[in-house]
């Protein structure tokens, strides 16, 4: 086992669904529509 999937195991146990949704808290979303938009330019 990796050290990063260990700690996924420590924190959400087989709970797939939870470490996705708190994944996706993570992400700055204002920086991707930043990033989005310019690339779209």
């Amino acid at each position: 086992m990796k050290r990063r999937d260990f700690a996924y195991y420590l924190q959400y146990k087989i709970d797939r669904g939870a470490y996705v949704d708190k994944w996706w808290e993570v992400v700055n979303w204002a920086d991707v529509e930043k990033r989005f938009d310019k690339a779209k330019h």
